[in-house]
């Protein structure tokens, strides 16, 4: 997830994608923009995650849902500077494989 204004970027392990460890994963990320006084006004999702159980979840942010192939400048390209970041740490590892508890 990431903020418009603060340029934070909260990246978390994925172990599943059933709906109820989603949720808790992004009310985690709304309650650490809430606990430093940093509202939270919208949530940018795929279809996969318009549902009334998401929406609920996720109040009083709205929920602002993209078809699966729209193009999304934004996410686009903080993806791309965290695939960079990664690919420079890697590079410049004295591992031949990252340690997952590096990741």
């Amino acid at each position: 997830m990431e903020s418009s204004k603060v340029k934070y970027v909260d990246i978390d392990d994925v172990f599943n994608q059933k709906m109820p460890n989603l949720f808790r994963m992004v009310q985690n990320v709304i309650n650490k923009y809430r606990a430093r006084g940093l509202p939270v006004s919208g949530v940018h999702v795929d279809n996969q995650f318009c549902n009334e159980a998401f929406e609920n979840a996720i109040k009083p942010a709205i929920l602002i849902p993209y078809e699966a192939q729209e193009h999304v400048p934004v996410a686009e390209c903080r993806n791309e500077t965290i695939k960079e970041c990664m690919r420079s740490l890697v590079a410049g590892s004295p591992y031949k494989v990252m340690p997952k508890v590096m990741i």
